[in-house]
């Protein structure tokens, strides 16, 4: 281990070097705030610049639009203005000053003295009654008509207001005209200014534009010619070119301002009235007239180019931002493998000097180690071969007395005189023969497990029929099944290819278990032994019983050598607890692997996998 002194001095290396690193890190971090902050502040006022020069522009649009359509519309209405004065003071009239209804007939004949955009005249009478029309479909020869257009405003209005000069009416269903007009009107006086009626034009709304048709307002685009009481007079848009929709619709309320002057011009935006298109107004009120010139541009339309860059400088932004942060992140990763290379230098070199001193005191110890080993491998080969004189030894010497005390127990048994009355001869001589051949079972799977954990057992390989070593099992364990009442069955395809195998340590696998099986199997139950090939080509054997069943622990205690699930003195079921545990080395021994699934009080399933390079193709 490194000395005090060494480990202080490394200590406070280590700390310097960590403050170091925090001043420069928590610097490269301001840095790189301050470059991304300064550069979204960029970013920030181009997007806000760019929107602005766009809402410049479109308001500097809007207004130009808003003048030629306020001096295309003032030309239209001084025309009309003009025309009906014309017409005022040529009209032929009575002597009491009523106008002359079949004079006006042939005035009306010629329809270019009207002058475009008026599609019909009429003269209505100081009681508004019409006297005149030139929709030939109204009639009204001879000022016989019955319409009353007395509750009109546009007629009212002459009335109430002598001085009112031209007035423009809202868009009115006609009750000579199909569909929405626009009713222009002016007063008919005598010579000596009294009321004789009013002169009507009867205008469609479009008709009072036609600019728009020549000029592209835009994707949603609107213009609206409103009077100065907030009524749409005429509406057109690009997707209703026929100004059909919005007719009489009030703009009041909102942006829309209340009082604008004649000449006066503004803008607003707000999402229409009819559409909730957003949209840029400029409006333009006329000098002689009470209508309001106003043209909604689409904001869409405007900040689209705005808008596209706006996203592009974000995405060149959120990239710039992620370089700065990943140049940062670099930077401090940098830092902090520098400084832990130093201190991983520092403490190395530190680490370098202990092993120097620490070599010559391992080699020592390395020596004298391997000599210890060298003497317990000794002693591990001496003792083994210890093991395997005594195993061979004590196998020789207990069987040939066991082999004699089974042969004279045989001849006692047939010899021996049978009587009636208590023990004979010949039950002893059994008694004696059944405990010399649990003793040699005994000694004999001593010995073979003993060979197996040593790894001095061989497997004498040949041709296998599982059908025939499972037959002689079945045969070997089949009387002793009898006596406990316990069914075997087996089910064995006859065309189950053979295995390459030692034949004498395959029975004695299948001998075992199906021992066990019918040991721990009560009367009435049933044994199966069943083979077949896998899915991936090894031979499976599967031993079934309906016996008394195991708990996983229980399993576990089974597979060890003598391991007893039942270990009190009056056990149910003898046995040296052998058979399972070597049955199990048997089959690792030929390359393969045993699973057990048990449950209690239900039964035991052994399944033993050879692999498939035993089963012969």
């Amino acid at each position: 281990m490194p000395d005090a002194p060494a480990i202080d001095s490394m200590s406070d290396f280590a700390s310097r070097a960590d403050r170091h690193a925090g001043r420069v890190i928590r610097r490269v971090v301001a840095v790189a705030v301050i470059i991304a902050a300064l550069m979204w502040l960029f970013i920030g006022w181009l997007i806000w610049s760019e929107r602005r020069s766009a809402l410049a522009q479109g308001m500097v649009d809007g207004r130009n639009l808003a003048a030629a359509f306020a001096v295309e519309l003032t030309h239209t209405l001084d025309h009309i203005d003009g025309v009906m004065d014309t017409i005022l003071r040529r009209m032929p009239v009575d002597h009491d000053g009523r106008p002359r209804v079949p004079d006006l007939d042939l005035w009306a004949s010629d329809l270019s003295l009207i002058g475009a955009p008026a599609r019909y005249i009429g003269v209505v009478g100081a009681d508004g009654k019409l006297l005149f029309s030139n929709n030939m479909a109204a009639g009204g020869q001879n000022g016989s008509s019955d319409i009353d257009l007395s509750d009109r405003t546009h007629f009212r209005i002459h009335v109430e207001h002598p001085d009112n000069g031209l007035y423009i009416s809202v868009p009115l269903e006609g009750r000579l005209a199909q569909g929405k007009m626009l009713f222009f009107t002016k007063r008919i006086q005598g010579p000596d200014g009294t009321f004789r009626g009013v002169l009507v034009f009867v205008v469609p709304p479009v008709e009072l534009t036609r600019m728009h048709e020549r000029i592209d307002l835009g994707r949603q685009g609107a213009l609206a010619i409103v009077g100065t009481d907030g009524i749409v007079r005429v509406r057109v848009s690009t997707d209703h070119p026929d100004g059909d929709v919005g007719l009489g619709v009030s703009v009041r309320g909102g942006a829309w301002p209340d009082h604008v002057p004649p000449g006066g011009f503004g803008s607003y935006s707000r999402p229409g009235v009819l559409t909730p298109v957003n949209r840029l107004f400029n409006y333009r009120a006329l000098d002689r007239y009470q209508l309001i010139v106003n043209v909604g541009l689409d904001l869409d339309d405007l900040l689209g180019e705005a808008r596209n860059n706006a996203w592009i400088l974000v995405a060149v932004g959120v990239g710039m931002t992620g370089l700065v942060a990943g140049l940062a992140t670099l930077l401090v990763r940098e830092i902090h493998r520098r400084i832990s290379m130093d201190i991983a230098l520092a403490a190395e070199r530190i680490r370098l000097e202990e092993a120097q001193r620490r070599i010559q005191d391992e080699q020592n110890k390395l020596s004298i180690a391997n000599a210890e080993l060298v003497e317990a491998v000794e002693r591990a080969e001496l003792a083994s071969q210890a093991k395997s004189r005594f195993l061979a030894n004590m196998s020789h010497e207990l069987r040939t007395p066991l082999h004699a005390i089974i042969g004279f127990s045989e001849l006692i048994q047939d010899q021996a005189p049978r009587t009636g009355k208590g023990a004979t001869m010949g039950e002893f001589a059994t008694d004696i023969l059944a405990s010399g051949r649990h003793l040699l079972e005994l000694i004999n799977a001593i010995l073979d497990i003993s060979k197996v954990e040593s790894g001095t057992d061989q497997l004498l390989e040949g041709p296998v029929r599982i059908m025939d070593e499972a037959r002689a099992s079945y045969v070997a364990i089949a009387g002793r099944a009898r006596d406990r009442g316990v069914s075997i069955s087996l089910d064995i395809p006859e065309d189950l290819p053979r295995i390459t195998a030692d034949a004498t340590k395959i029975r004695q696998i299948l001998l075992n278990l199906l021992s066990n099986a019918v040991k721990f199997t009560q009367s009435g139950g049933e044994v199966r032994l069943s083979a077949q090939v896998g899915a991936e080509g090894g031979l499976i054997l599967t031993i079934q019983d309906t016996g008394i069943g195991m708990s996983p622990e229980e399993v576990e205690i089974a597979l060890q050598p003598f391991g007893q699930v039942d270990s009190s003195l009056a056990r149910t079921h003898e046995g040296t607890g052998l058979g399972l545990p070597l049955s199990v080395r048997l089959v690792e021994l030929h390359g393969g692997s045993v699973r057990i699934d048990s449950i209690k009080g239900v039964g035991t399933t052994v399944r033993v996998e050879l692999p498939r390079e035993r089963v012969e193709v």
